[in-house]
């Protein structure tokens, strides 16, 4: 389902961490964009852990940033799991990479959907409600 899919997943705290873990298993090509230089540097030495466990399948080092303006190309999917106040500014920066059939799923707790069509148009955003909690209780452990 996700094979040949070029995806961009912002923010890896326990929810965006989690998926991106999950993700980095499946045939889409992953790129991964997190603020914090700690969960980066994680992700780049690839000394995450899930459940505990190292993982199996990594991101390339080479698919990871720390800021927007660092990416190149455009993604299919973006799936986004910041705090809500970042968003509108989020997607600004992240125009550069959108093409008009990209598509952005908002995993932000509090209606981030809203904040992202403000810049974006509502025609790209998606929202989806997690039903499952994750934490991070260090960088690049969830």
């Amino acid at each position: 389902m996700l094979s040949g899919l070029k995806v961009l997943l912002v923010g890896c705290g326990g929810i965006g961490g989690s998926v991106a873990a999950r993700l980095a298993a499946t045939a889409a090509t992953l790129t991964l964009l997190s603020s914090n230089e700690k969960i980066s540097a994680q992700w780049v030495e690839k000394t995450v852990s899930f459940n505990g466990k190292a993982l199996k399948h990594w991101v390339e080092p080479s698919q990871i940033f720390t800021s927007a303006a660092q990416l190149q190309g455009t993604f299919d999917l973006v799936l986004i799991a910041v705090p809500t106040p970042q968003l509108e500014s989020l997607a600004t920066d992240l125009r550069h990479v959108l093409r008009p059939d990209s598509r952005l799923i908002c995993l932000s707790n509090g209606l981030g959907e809203a904040h992202l069509a403000k810049v974006l148009g509502i025609q790209q955003v998606y929202g989806a409600v997690v039903s499952w909690g994750a934490r991070m209780p260090a960088p690049g452990q969830y």
